[in-house]
């Protein structure tokens, strides 16, 4: 009899960066949620597995959790966008033209706004708009009384 081990490579934490994950599981017969939650910021992603899951599958289901979603993809972007721009030390009144400009163009693409109308006319600009308020605000700054 030959025992091959596999080793299932288990990705680093998508809030704070930490490879120590704690994999596990519940031991329910049925509805048993497992996954894995992040040591170091607590970050857990988890999802129904079988009853007597391997640690592989426990492995699956914490790298799924892993994946960025559009927003995080655009925050992470903006992130990466300001370190950048201290490092080529652009002003600050530049890296806001250029932050906008670039969220402006995104909010137009995604909600494919072809015209004035489009805006009035389609849901889904007015659905997806006080994110995208709240995106500039955090950009240009929020409304200070004085």
């Amino acid at each position: 009899m030959v025992l091959i081990m596999s080793k299932t490579a288990i990705k680093p934490c998508k809030k704070c960066g930490s490879d120590d994950i704690l994999l596990s599981h519940c031991n329910y017969s049925s509805f048993n949620p497992g996954g894995g939650e992040c040591n170091k910021c607590g970050f857990v992603s988890k999802n129904y597995v079988s009853c007597t899951p391997s640690q592989q599958e426990l492995a699956r289901v914490w790298n799924s959790g892993q994946r960025l979603d559009d927003s995080e993809k655009l925050l992470l972007e903006r992130k990466k966008t300001r370190q950048l721009r201290k490092q080529l030390k652009v002003s600050s009144k530049e890296n806001q033209q250029i932050e906008l400009s670039a969220l402006c163009k995104k909010f137009i693409t995604d909600n494919e706004i072809s015209c004035g109308e489009s805006i009035w006319q389609c849901d889904r600009v007015s659905e997806n708009a006080p994110e995208f308020i709240e995106q500039v605000a955090e950009i240009v700054g929020y409304h200070e009384d004085g």
